[in-house]
């Protein structure tokens, strides 16, 4: 990839038979290489936040795509509150999806190594000064506004109903709020998962995944109010790819896909990565990826998501045939013609 590409439509990973890669995709569907241990997109496309390394030391790489600016976090981090500047190992879990806050000013995400050291938790690491900011227990799930983060957790106690509750941490004076949900209906999904959570652009709503059965029934899609802890009408969604971040365009919440074998529609279909836009009304599928790419964790910018799609003939279909159908009819044209 060029110093100076601009701005990404979307990234995505491709196992490439074994071998593994990241992808950066363009707005006309060109692929750029990434860094395979990182590569975490911003909103808006222009960010790219990657690893490299110096001998075996792993830094951070906030990388400008417009500008070709890169800056690195070289080994070290600052408690919020102290200014003593401690050399410290920084590791970004990608198990859990990070998150932009607005602006991309910061992240939010499970991160080891830090001023405490041990194993990862929820903090905010913030790119302009590259402190780390601790924010309440629980699994990431966004920034409410561009000062306060929100993490989701299930709790034992009769404070949430349903048990899970979500606590929003002002980052500038580190006070934390609990809200409990108000569950309408028990939460059906594994105990032992991990919550996949995500707040919508305009900090109002909360997005918990509940995959049912494991996935294997599709996945209830569970909105809150982030002002009381309501829960709003629910919506639903099939062949949700587990594990990948969840995006909006608007209040209406855009979630990667990967079919299984046995969920796909035609014969000589493969599985391949997708994106699905989820409205109160309807749902509609967003992007044809090629099935030769071994895709998953389609992951589209906000700047594309708002341009919309290109129309294509066949639409979404990601068979061998929907690619392939014009050199079929010239084929079958050639046929013809020789009988």
């Amino acid at each position: 990839m060029p110093e100076r590409p601009g701005a990404l439509a979307a990234t995505l990973y491709d196992n490439d038979f074994g071998n593994g890669r990241n992808l950066g995709v363009t707005a006309k569907g060109r692929l750029w290489e990434l860094p395979l241990d990182l590569a975490l997109l911003s909103p808006n496309g222009q960010k790219l936040l990657t690893t490299a390394r110096r001998g075996r030391t792993p830094r951070l790489v906030l990388r400008d795509l417009v500008t070709g600016e890169g800056r690195f976090f070289d080994r070290f981090a600052q408690p919020a509150g102290s200014v003593e500047v401690r050399r410290v190992g920084l590791r970004l879990s990608t198990r859990q999806p990070p998150a932009w806050a607005p602006g991309g000013s910061a992240v939010m995400g499970m991160f080891g190594g830090g001023p405490g050291g041990g194993g990862f938790s929820p903090q905010v690491f913030d790119l302009q000064s590259g402190v780390l900011i601790d924010v309440a227990d629980g699994q990431p799930a966004g920034f409410a506004s561009a000062d306060t983060a929100v993490t989701v957790r299930k709790v034992a106690d009769d404070a949430a109903s349903g048990g899970i509750a979500a606590t929003t941490t002002n980052l500038r004076t580190g006070r934390a709020t609990q809200l409990p949900l108000e569950l309408d209906a028990p939460w059906e999904a594994d105990p032992r998962s991990d919550l996949a959570a995500s707040i919508s652009p305009s900090g109002e709503t909360l997005l918990l995944v509940q995959d049912d059965l494991g996935g294997l029934r599709g996945s209830t899609l569970r909105l809150f109010s982030m002002g009381d802890g309501s829960e709003l009408p629910s919506r639903s969604i099939k062949d949700r790819d587990a594990g990948c971040a969840l995006g909006w365009l608007g209040e209406d919440p855009v979630i990667p896909t990967k079919p299984s074998h046995a969920s796909l529609p035609l014969l000589g279909s493969r599985p391949a990565a997708g994106a699905e836009l989820v409205a109160a009304d309807r749902s509609s599928g967003l992007v044809a990826v090629h099935p030769r790419l071994q895709s998953s964790c389609l992951q589209l910018t906000t700047p594309s998501l708002e341009a919309g799609p290109h129309r294509a003939f066949l639409s979404t279909w990601t068979g061998d045939w929907a690619w392939y159908w014009w050199q079929l009819l010239l084929a079958l044209a050639a046929a013809l013609l020789l009988a």
